[in-house]
């Protein structure tokens, strides 16, 4: 079952700064792009370095340890060393409010 936990508002997020949230689960990364936010786990596959640390380009996060890119729609990897996708997070926005779904 899924939840809602609030985890600021938009007027937190400035554009392609990494924002990080801490759930039960794990640590989540937060961006925005245009009028589009975006929250992934907040660790690389490969190595489980930090991608808050990393860089925000064309709707991708960079781990900052070895390079590997994740798609931010679908945390699919798009080059190596990562070979496995990051989870990602439903975002609801409710008025100033943000919401990511467990």
């Amino acid at each position: 079952m899924s939840e809602l936990i609030k985890v600021g508002r938009i007027s937190d997020l400035t554009e392609t700064d990494i924002t990080t949230f801490s759930a039960t689960n794990g640590e989540i990364a937060i961006t925005k792009i245009g009028e589009k936010i975006f929250a992934v786990e907040n660790m690389c596959s490969h190595a489980r370095c930090k991608l808050s640390e990393g860089l925000i380009e064309d709707k991708t996060i960079a781990c900052p340890c070895h390079g590997a890119s994740f798609d931010l729609h679908t945390g699919e990897p798009l080059n190596p060393p990562a070979k496995k996708p990051i989870k990602c997070f439903e975002v609801k926005v409710e008025g100033e409010d943000l919401y990511i779904k467990l």
